[in-house]
Parts: C-alpha cells; sequence; structure tokens
C-alpha cells in the first residue's frame, strides 16, 4: 500500500505528525490513522512548546512510543 495522498494540516505545523500518523496508518495496513493532534500535542510537551510551535522527529517518535 502506498502512503495516502497529503491532508491539509491548517495553519499549524503539524506535518511531522501527519507523516508518521501516515506512515503508522499503511505499517498496520488496516488504514486507521492516528490523532495528529494528540501525537503533536505531547511532541510539544515534551520539547516545552506550545501546540503551535514545531515539533522534532524524535519528540512525535517519543510521543508515539510513550504515549501512543
Amino acid at each position: 500500500m502506498l502512503l495516502p495522498e497529503a491532508r491539509d494540516q491548517g495553519t499549524r505545523p503539524t506535518c511531522i505528525a501527519f507523516a508518521i500518523s501516515d506512515g503508522h496508518a499503511v505499517l498496520r495496513a488496516d488504514g486507521r490513522l492516528l490523532s495528529t493532534d494528540f501525537l503533536h500535542f505531547h511532541a510539544a510537551r515534551r520539547l516545552g512548546l506550545g501546540m503551535n510551535d514545531g515539533v522534532t522527529v524524535t519528540a512525535i517518535r517519543e510521543a508515539l512510543r510513550e504515549d501512543g
């Protein structure tokens, strides 16, 4: 299965959360997307940032692994 088309993330810098969510859905093979807001929130919190700040791939991976 290929990655789905890019989705509109709005004005917030949540592109990494969207990419991880889409990749996770492909690996699961069931098409279920992770909550991009949940991932971004927990990654931003780990970095001590606000919800409208960009986050790192590492923080998103840690949020996925630790916060689900």
